[in-house]
């Protein structure tokens, strides 16, 4: 059944008799209307669309695994931090080491997650999370830096959203495993099998 707020918000987008349509339907076509992806009980849907979906109560859409990147010059920590996401919630985290690839990634609409090294002014980490939340703000947001960088990490909460940060030891190509982010995630993973992050660093 229609509820009475779909078809008035049909009507508004000139859609004549939406009593007509079938409501599965009907939704899809005010959702291309607005200008997004009408993907209402079809086969699959990104999580990062479902959670901002007005009917996503009624959907029987199979949500796809989470997916996200990691933009950093450290290929160590890179691995790292999607060894954690992946042992803790199952994403799937992708590595880039250049801006314009995270802006490739995120303008295609298939990212749920974006971790950005906003230390090194070359790689855009912060400009990259205030894009990504500008432009799809139901996108969870994560930076990479140093904990003693007050000035940094207010940035990037007020332009990039970010939830939380990836603290590296000072002077070292790995994470502080002991504060942040990384605490939390090996929490979350202990009930599974818990990710041994120092075996990464000392492989990858």
């Amino acid at each position: 059944m229609v509820s009475e707020e779909t078809r008035h918000r049909a009507i508004r987008l000139g859609i004549k008799y939406p009593e007509r349509m079938e409501k599965s339907e009907l939704i899809r076509s005010i959702q291309a209307l607005e200008g997004r992806n009408p993907c209402f009980d079809q086969q699959r849907c990104r999580p990062s669309l479902h959670q901002l979906c007005s009917w996503k109560d009624d959907c029987r859409a199979q949500l796809e695994p989470v997916c996200g990147l990691i933009l950093t010059n450290n290929v160590i920590i890179g691995h790292q931090i999607a060894t954690l996401l992946s042992s803790s919630h199952g994403w799937r985290m992708k590595i880039i080491h250049k801006d314009r690839q995270a802006y490739a990634l995120i303008q295609q609409g298939e990212m749920d997650v974006v971790v950005a090294d906003i230390d090194g002014i070359d790689l855009g980490g912060l400009a990259v999370l205030a894009y990504a939340k500008h432009h799809w703000p139901s996108i969870i947001t994560y930076a990479i830096t140093q904990k003693e960088d007050l000035f940094l990490k207010k940035l990037a909460r007020d332009m990039g959203g970010c939830r939380g940060f990836f603290y590296r030891i000072k002077g070292k190509m790995e994470l502080d495993t002991h504060t942040g982010m990384v605490t939390q995630l090996l929490r979350q993973a202990s009930g599974r099998h818990a990710p041994n992050i120092s075996y990464v660093s000392a492989t990858k």
